[in-house]
């Protein structure tokens, strides 16, 4: 089943589907391909700021970890760009449900820095807030840099909460609303 394309006010266009694990759509392998090979496209800045620190390459593990969804407790949106024949994995927004708190799930959000500033985060964040919403997740909790102030104003966006938490700045939006 093809997804429809999403059009962002600079004109570009995105297909925004749910990321899968299963074998009916790319399999597990695939998901990990596609999260390695977008981990190369991000400027050292974005890898620190997504990563807390400087990332050039996940272990299988990482992989393992990122790549296993359910669309229920582990679920991911992902954005491609499909220009001239290729797709291009723009970003990524997904969300793991949090065995000590069942209604709160951690998430994040990676945009590939070509793609960045053109509302693709606010697009993923909806979607990401949609899907936890149907799932019974109450909040979504994500954990900052001080020095990433686009995820900052986007979670602002979505009249998150703003504490603090060691070193990071703890966002929780409430999915409710």
């Amino acid at each position: 089943m093809s997804q429809p394309i999403v059009t962002l006010g600079d004109g570009s266009q995105f297909r925004v589907r749910l990321c899968h694990s299963d074998a009916d759509l790319c399999g597990k392998d695939c998901v990990k391909a596609g999260i390695s090979t977008a981990l190369g496209h991000l400027s050292d800045r974005t890898r620190g700021l997504r990563f807390a620190g400087g990332v050039n390459t996940l272990s299988d593990a990482q992989l393992e970890y990122l790549s296993s969804l359910d669309n229920r407790d582990r679920l991911a949106w992902c954005a491609i760009e499909e220009r001239e024949g290729t797709h291009t994995g723009a970003g990524l927004a997904r969300y793991i449900r949090l065995q000590d708190e069942p209604d709160v799930a951690e998430f994040a959000i990676t945009i590939v820095d070509a793609y960045q500033g053109k509302g693709l985060g606010s697009l993923l964040l909806g979607r990401l807030i949609d899907s936890a919403r149907e799932n019974g997740i109450r909040i979504l909790r994500g954990y900052v840099l001080p020095g990433n102030s686009a995820m900052l104003r986007l979670s602002k966006r979505f009249d998150a909460v703003i504490g603090h938490e060691d070193s990071f700045i703890r966002v929780d939006i409430d999915v409710g609303k």
